[in-house]
C-alpha cells in the first residue's frame, strides 16, 4: 500500500514554505494549500474588478495610466502602426492558416519500383517536415502581405484606435493574471500549520507587504500548482497490480 500512501499525500496538495531574507537566510515558514472552488471564484471576481478598473483608466485620456501606457501610440507613423498590428496579429495568422493546411505525404513507390524510385521516395520522407515547413510560411507570409495592404487602405485614425484597443485588452489581460495570482496565494497562505489562520487579514494587507515576500509566496503557491497540474498526468496508475481508482482527468 506504500504506493497509494504516496499518491493520497501528494492530493493533499498543501505544503510549508519557507520565508528568507535578501540574504536567502531562512526567517520563517509559513504554509500553503491550493485554493478550492469558492476561493477561485473570489479571485476571479477580484481580478476581473481590478482588469475593469484599468480598462476604465487605460481609455480616460486625461489618467496617468493612458498617458503612460497609450498615449504615446498616437504618435506614431502608418508603417510603425500597421507593423504593430500585424505583429499582434502573427499567432492568429498563423493558426488560421495552420488549421486548414494540408501537405500531403510522398507517394509509395509501388512493388515494380527499382531501387532508385525508393531512394527518392526515402529522401522526399526525409525532407518532408522541411518542405512543409517551407510551405506553411509562404502561405503565412503571402497573407501577411494581404493583410498589410489591407490595413494600408485604412485611416490613420481607425489604425490608432485598433492599436490602442489591442494595447489595452493585452494590458488589461496581464492585470487580470497578476491580481488572479495575487489573490490565490493571499487565500491559500496560511500561518498555522492546521490551515486556520490566513497570513495577511485583507486582501489589500497582502498587496501592501514587501515585494521579497510577497515574491515568494507567489512563487510557493505557483509550484504548488504546478504540482498539482503534473500528477494529472498519473492517470491510470496500477496498484498491486490492479488499476487505480484515480479519476482520469
Amino acid at each position: 500500500m506504500e504506493r497509494l500512501e504516496l499518491i493520497e499525500k501528494l492530493f493533499d496538495w498543501s505544503r510549508e514554505t519557507p520565508v528568507l531574507n535578501a540574504e536567502k537566510e531562512e526567517i520563517g515558514k509559513v504554509y500553503q494549500r491550493l485554493c478550492g472552488d469558492s476561493d477561485i471564484q473570489k479571485a476571479r471576481v477580484t481580478a476581473l474588478r481590478y482588469s475593469r478598473e484599468m480598462r476604465l483608466k487605460l481609455k480616460d485620456t486625461q489618467s496617468d495610466e493612458y498617458l503612460a501606457y497609450i498615449d504615446a501610440y498616437d504618435d506614431l507613423s502608418k508603417d510603425d502602426l500597421i507593423n504593430l498590428i500585424l505583429f499582434d496579429e502573427l499567432i492568429e495568422i498563423r493558426n488560421k492558416i495552420e488549421k486548414d493546411f494540408y501537405f500531403p505525404d510522398p507517394k509509395e513507390p509501388n512493388e515494380e519500383a527499382d531501387t532508385e524510385a525508393w531512394e527518392n521516395y526515402q529522401s522526399l520522407m526525409d525532407s518532408w517536415e522541411e518542405r512543409r515547413n517551407t510551405k506553411l510560411n509562404e502561405l503565412v507570409t503571402q497573407e501577411i502581405e494581404d493583410r498589410k495592404l489591407e490595413l494600408d487602405r485604412e485611416l490613420l485614425e481607425g489604425l490608432q484606435k485598433q492599436v490602442r484597443i489591442s494595447k489595452i485588452n493585452n494590458l488589461c489581460e496581464n492585470e487580470l493574471r497578476i491580481r488572479f495570482m495575487e489573490m490565490v496565494t493571499y487565500l491559500g497562505t496560511y500561518r498555522d500549520k492546521k490551515l486556520k489562520k490566513r497570513l495577511f487579514t485583507t486582501f489589500q494587507e497582502f498587496l501592501d507587504a514587501p515585494d521579497i515576500l510577497k515574491n515568494q509566496l507567489i512563487e510557493g503557491y505557483n509550484s504548488l500548482e504546478l504540482s498539482s497540474i503534473n500528477l494529472k498526468g498519473l492517470q491510470e496508475i496500477k496498484l498491486l497490480g490492479q488499476k487505480s481508482d484515480l479519476p482520469k482527468v
